[in-house]
């Protein structure tokens, strides 16, 4: 279907179609209303010309007259406070056609915008012509392209810019826009988190601009300002939580950069430059300003907020950590010379040994006790093991060989056997 005809006659064709009856919804002040929130959240949406087609759990069916008649869809309302960006809905509504006209738009064209890291477990992407592809570690993404991950796995992206992106489990990030030019280091970036949690680590666009680099989901925007993000969306309840990150330099420092909260309908919520800082609400509230504790950020996403910062490229401690790690073996064998100096010692220690054998010469003395041997005047060598008390002057020798003949006054003790 092209452009709409008389949307009474649509209503009829689609209530024809269907047991549910459908609703006629006509924008009004740049907003539709929709009083179920279920049918924001989880509903279906289908693009039918210019009209959106929006399906609620429930069955109910509500058509939004000239939805996609401007380049500026409206944002969707419960009229309760629940509001929902109406480019994301648009996004989804259109599936993989509005991504593929985006790729055709955008000057790089079917170039690749980054490359896979890692992967954990189940990862597809849903391409811009339609096609689905298992994503292994060093694949190319493509903007417009839909990275879904399955039940406890997660994905690792590094960008064109150097900005790394980590999705966890039960995820769904829209590639939305990535436009880079290395020499100026100037571009755009817009990335959509339609479910799960993600954290990313901006590169050179975001430094460029408060609005260069966006992370969209359906109740809010982030800006992002060279800093870390960690954020998580849960697409049944509209629950979302917001938090500014700490990213570890490359010298073991910490940076925390600045982040800005925007609701689909404009209104700028505020801005954020403190670790920890952020924002958490659920469906239709006030996003309340929130600083979290470590504990709540190893809740909220410990997986992907470890992931990002080892995925880092050059230049952050992810990729840094590892040569450190191959120079770490070389001083380890530097180490292994330390212990062949302790084995140095254990030549002088060998030495001391010698000493001991003298000593033992001197346990030979106690073979005096010996001469109470001399009870068993077995052999006259028992006296001459008096002779080895004498020796005691060979201990000035301590050359411990006239010792060893002490020793022999040791066999002066065999001989008390």
């Amino acid at each position: 279907m092209t452009k709409n005809e008389n949307p009474t006659e649509l209503i009829r064709s689609l209530n024809a179609s269907s047991e549910a009856t459908t609703k006629l919804v006509l924008i009004e002040n740049g907003s539709a209303v929709i009083p179920d929130a279920s049918a924001l959240l989880t509903g279906n949406f289908d693009k039918l010309g210019d009209d959106l087609l929006v399906v609620s759990p429930s069955g109910e069916r509500s058509l939004v007259k000239d939805f996609f008649a401007s380049d500026s869809p409206p944002t969707l309302t419960d009229g309760q406070g629940l509001i929902v960006s109406g480019r994301v809905i648009g996004r989804i509504a259109e599936g993989p056609k509005a991504r593929e006209m985006a790729q055709e738009g955008a000057a790089a064209g079917t170039d690749p915008i980054g490359i896979v890291q890692t992967t954990e477990g189940e990862v597809t992407v849903e391409r811009a012509d339609g096609s689905i592809v298992v994503l292994s570690e060093g694949d190319a993404v493509y903007m417009g392209d839909l990275i879904i991950t399955g039940e406890a796995a997660s994905i690792g992206l590094v960008f064109l810019d150097g900005t790394t992106f980590a999705l966890g489990e039960d995820g769904e990030l829209v590639l939305d826009e990535l436009i880079y030019d290395p020499v100026s280091d100037a571009g755009s970036a817009i990335f959509t988190l339609l479910a799960g949690t993600a954290s990313v680590i901006s590169g050179s666009i975001a430094k460029t601009g408060a609005d260069a680099m966006k992370l969209d989901t359906p109740v809010a925007t982030i800006g992002i300002r060279g800093t870390k993000v960690l954020a998580t969306y849960d697409p049944d309840t509209g629950d979302i939580s917001i938090v500014n990150r700490p990213e570890i330099l490359a010298d073991g420092q910490q940076q925390t950069g600045e982040i800005t909260l925007t609701l689909p309908n404009g209104v700028v919520v505020g801005t954020v430059n403190s670790t920890n800082g952020g924002w958490q609400f659920a469906a239709g509230e006030t996003p309340r300003p929130t600083t979290f504790s470590e504990a709540d950020v190893q809740s909220i996403g410990s997986v992907v907020d470890t992931l990002v910062q080892q995925i880092s490229t050059p230049g952050n401690p992810g990729g840094e950590e590892g040569e450190e790690g191959e120079e770490g073996e070389d001083g380890e064998d530097g180490e292994e010379g330390e212990d062949g100096e302790e084995g140095e010692e254990g030549e002088e220690g060998e030495e001391g040994e010698e000493g001991e054998e003298g000593e033992d010469g001197e346990e030979g003395e106690e073979g005096e006790e010996g001469e109470e041997g001399e009870e068993g005047e077995e052999g006259e060598e028992g006296e001459e093991g008096e002779e080895g008390e004498e020796g005691e002057e060979g201990e000035e020798g301590e050359e411990g060989e006239e010792g060893e003949e002490g020793e022999e006054g040791e066999e002066v003790v065999e001989g008390e056997g």
